[in-house]
């Protein structure tokens, strides 16, 4: 290009933009560091498939009564700190 740029063209300009990814109904935003992933424990005398997942990701939720519950999340669209999750 040995062009010259238009006069009314100037450098260092600079310009802002918002970007749409995406987006779903239901879901959750979480900090990325709630998010874990857990192995997949058979039960007493069940065998895991061949190719079947071996672990999961999922959240710890605590109840008012102080105990803890492992909640599978599916993660979706990933931003500055947060995952977008839900539920099936």
């Amino acid at each position: 290009m040995d062009q010259e740029p238009a006069p009314h063209h100037q450098a260092r300009l600079s310009a802002q933009a918002d970007i749409y990814t995406g987006s779903r109904d239901q879901a959750l935003a979480l900090p990325i560091q709630s998010l874990v992933t857990r192995e997949i424990k058979p039960k007493p005398g069940e065998v895991l498939k061949p190719g079947a997942p071996r672990d999961e990701e999922g959240v710890w939720l605590f109840s008012a009564k102080g105990k803890t519950q492992f909640m599978a999340v599916k993660t979706g669209l990933l931003g500055i700190s947060m995952w977008r999750c839900w539920t099936d």
